[in-house]
């Protein structure tokens, strides 16, 4: 291995516990909950979709379930997962630069600022994260003239985000068109993306998982997400109250000014292949438009500005680039504020506490299920506790997604698994009961059936802070309510 490239292997080495450090230090029930409680399933043997309803992607949770089958069901292993693509994400992101041509010091400063606007900003586990490392890989492997390699890259992409591989299948077809990139390169692009593609197919289909793949990925994000999740971009009194959220604009401005550079750059394939999956990591943002969905731009729209630095004239270059630094002030400060106080995520006490009395009363193997006090308005649900509490849902509809879990069909669903198969516990946590945005995710759906049946046969056993743990009315262990005996 050449000097250099040993050097930048111990510099990506050595970022990985900073990274660590530097993440929210705030766990987050929901989307790191996803991914958490998807791997233990999947570590014991189940099959998203099939077996548990999953809006993502397989590779993010047979990566951490393979990790957990190894080292043993750790949170931490989550967090230095995450870091670790980070890392490679913002690698990817100098490497793409490099490849297009940018010299040196922009192509680092791009993978430099990668890093810390995806350290600032972005949930732990959030699988778009590598879905755009890998994306930006595969404009790498088109720019060096290697399509089948491309498309094998882009489709593993896919297995993050099945949204992200569809778009990227018809960017790349337009792009190689519009520059001339000939059919060769087309037919072996979609050949390396249909092995990918077609392995995984192959594997899903005899599994039985494609009715859930089909309602997961296409029917519920088609008719419902849309109403349930839409996010209006920030507006001037939100970022008067947190001005990081103006850096929501910050991937667009990028993207409009390197949109003006599409007619000088039709004729090279990387190039405009770097300005589409910036588009779509982009797009990705429109439904839900705030800085948290739109972290998986960061990584391409840096490329972009480095292109973009190199290309302009040097009178010009100061501006941009103090334009540049005045983008990277706030998630700065945000990444050494934390790092001025590093530690790791801390478990609530509350819900500590509510996992050990689920642990106690309920054996090995046993499964429980997570919910709300009620079920006629939906937003998100405490989904970690089955990780922390060490046991698996009771249900398919494990993690809440409004117009789901408070709709008739999916309750009468979920009724029937427990009546079949009564949960060990039930855990009703509205740390998001007070959430409420302006979509459909703030209607009250009147479904009252999986609440009346809960309360028919579950009585409270304990109750910690926010957290009421309820046991089966036949079995309520004894002991005072509040608290553990």
């Amino acid at each position: 291995m050449p000097r250099s490239k040993r050097w930048l292997a111990l510099l990506a080495v050595g970022l990985v516990p900073l990274v660590v450090l530097a993440l929210p230090h705030r766990i987050d029930l929901y989307d790191e909950g996803i991914q958490l409680t998807g791997a233990l399933l999947v570590a014991a043997g189940e099959v998203p979709h099939r077996d548990f309803y999953a809006n993502y992607g397989p590779a993010q949770f047979y990566l951490l379930a393979a990790l957990i089958r190894l080292f043993g069901a750790k949170y931490l292993l989550l967090r230095v997962l995450d870091a670790v693509i980070r890392v490679l994400t913002a690698g990817s992101a100098a490497l793409l630069a490099r490849t297009l041509g940018v010299a040196a010091g922009p192509a680092f400063a791009a993978g430099a600022g990668s890093l810390i606007f995806l350290t600032a900003y972005g949930q732990p586990g959030y699988p778009v994260i590598p879905a755009a490392g890998l994306a930006m890989a595969s404009v790498a492997l088109t720019a060096r003239q290697r399509p089948f390699a491309a498309g094998v890259v882009a489709a593993i992409a896919g297995l993050f985000r099945y949204d992200i591989a569809a778009a990227l299948l018809v960017a790349y077809i337009v792009c190689m068109v519009l520059a001339s990139g000939g059919l060769r390169m087309v037919a072996a692009f979609v050949a390396g993306f249909g092995v990918v593609a077609g392995a995984y197919a192959l594997v899903m289909l005899p599994l039985g998982a494609w009715p859930g793949f089909h309602f997961d990925s296409f029917d519920y994000p088609v008719h419902v997400y849309a109403a349930a999740r839409h996010l209006p971009p920030p507006g001037a009194a939100l970022i008067a109250a947190d001005p990081g959220a103006a850096l929501y604009y910050v991937p667009w401005l990028v993207l409009c000014a390197a949109a003006w550079k599409a007619w000088s750059w039709r004729r090279h394939t990387g190039r405009l292949l770097a300005l589409a999956v910036t588009a779509i990591f982009c797009a990705k943002a429109v439904i839900r438009a705030d800085i948290w969905q739109i972290n998986g731009a960061f990584a391409p729209a840096s490329v972009l500005a480095a292109l973009l630095w190199q290309e302009s004239a040097p009178s010009r270059r100061r501006w941009l680039a103090g334009a540049a630094a005045l983008g990277l002030l706030a998630p700065i400060v945000m990444v050494a504020g934390r790092l001025a106080a590093p530690g790791l995520p801390v478990l609530p006490q509350d819900l500590r506490a509510a996992a050990h009395l689920v642990d106690a009363q309920c054996p090995a193997g046993a499964r429980i299920y997570v919910g709300q006090t009620q079920h006629r308005r939906i937003f998100a649900n405490d989904v970690a506790f089955y990780f922390f509490a060490q046991r698996l849902p009771a249900t398919h509809w494990y993690h809440f997604d409004p117009g789901l879990q408070n709709s008739a069909a999916v309750q009468e669903a979920m009724i029937a698994e427990y009546t079949a198969s009564p949960p060990c516990m039930i855990v009703e946590d509205d740390v998001f009961a007070n959430v409420v945005e302006p979509n459909d995710s703030a209607r009250d759906s009147g479904e009252v059936a999986l609440d009346n049946w809960i309360a028919s046969h579950y009585q409270p056993a304990g109750t910690f802070g926010g957290i009421v743990v309820l046991a089966a009315r036949e079995a309520s262990p004894s002991g005072p309510r509040h608290g553990l005996p």
